[in-house]
């Protein structure tokens, strides 16, 4: 991870404030999920139904979820299809989640786009809406390979270009139809500096946030989400989960109407403690959540919180899981 990240992760953080442990109120924007272990879900009746219970325990509408042992050959499908309609008979919606760093290479492009192309196949085979995914969402961090060390402008570039060929593909996968392209970006992309300005498609260098704005704002016809992962123990004051995701939530206004961002926030067993609501308290995370959703009500870009991730947050919240008075 660049020096400016952990600069930036390992600044002054504000105490939580004590009304950190009011429990929350209902709120008006939906929760969003990150689900790494999908192998251990879909397919397991026991697995789903703990899942589909922490979700309405919890308030949570959207998941980005990890289908690519389904995905890899046709013997998951059938599995993944009866997950997905049970999700969206509950008025859920469901994102296929992929992520590896290297794919922002250019050599390893071809992976990524082979993964888009089997969803594609999956929703070939599909019978309706209820049986495919509402969108996909893209984990590819090149800030923690070591080429990023060494020339992280090249490597901004080979993400990039990635970007827009699983854009293209997106597109014509879409077919007109409803169909999400989502990223999950370090909040710090929206910077001016020698660690986050890279050569955009027109040849002008501005931070990476703009250029991928660009290529969005040239796809009018795609909606796209972006997951700032704005991890931080407090939601309010000077580097705060809202204070490092403002920029996003402004430049995705300008842009377009449809470009949709979610507030991360994590509960993973991380360094350092001041990004993570590991060992902390469920009331803590709720309280923060209700923050974020406080000081962005109203903002047309500003898509909600998302949870990050699902193994973590069922130990944070405790089980076995009950219903909280207002979600989280």
């Amino acid at each position: 991870m660049s020096y400016v990240l952990w600069s930036l992760l390992t600044g002054w953080l504000a105490p939580l404030p004590s009304q950190a442990e009011t429990p929350a109120g209902p709120s008006p924007h939906p929760r969003a999920m990150w689900v790494w272990d999908g192998a251990l879900i879909v397919g397991e009746p026991d697995e789903e139904r703990r899942l589909f219970g922490f979700c309405e325990a919890v308030g949570v509408r959207e998941l980005f979820l990890d289908a690519t042992t389904q995905l890899r050959d046709s013997t998951g499908s059938d599995a993944l299809r009866a997950f997905l309609h049970l999700a969206h008979s509950r008025g859920m919606r469901v994102h296929g989640l992929f992520g590896d760093a290297g794919w922002a290479m250019p050599e390893n492009h071809h992976e990524a786009l082979a993964w888009l192309d089997r969803v594609g196949d999956f929703h070939h085979n599909s019978e309706g809406a209820l049986e495919r995914f509402d969108g996909v969402q893209w984990d590819v961090e090149p800030y923690v390979l070591k080429e990023w060390k060494t020339d992280p402008k090249a490597l901004g570039r080979g993400y990039l270009g990635l970007i827009q060929k699983l854009l293209e593909r997106h597109e014509k996968i879409a077919g007109g139809t409803p169909f999400e392209f989502g990223l999950a970006i370090p909040f710090w992309w929206d910077r001016d500096g020698p660690d986050s300005v890279f050569v955009s498609a027109g040849g002008t260098e501005s931070p990476l946030l703009g250029c991928l704005l660009q290529e969005f704002a040239e796809r009018p016809g795609v909606a796209v989400h972006l997951a700032a992962m704005a991890y931080r123990t407090h939601a309010l004051g000077p580097n705060s989960s809202t204070a490092i995701s403002q920029r996003e939530i402004d430049t995705a206004e300008r842009c377009r109407g449809n470009v949709r961002v979610w507030v991360g926030l994590e509960s993973t067993k991380t360094e350092p403690a001041s990004i993570t609501f590991y060992g902390g308290t469920w009331a803590a995370l709720a309280n923060a959540a209700a923050q974020v959703d406080r000081f962005f009500a109203g903002r047309k870009s500003y898509a909600g919180v998302a949870l990050h991730h699902y193994r973590s947050l069922v130990r944070l919240q405790g089980a076995p899981v009950e219903r909280t008075e207002g979600g989280i």
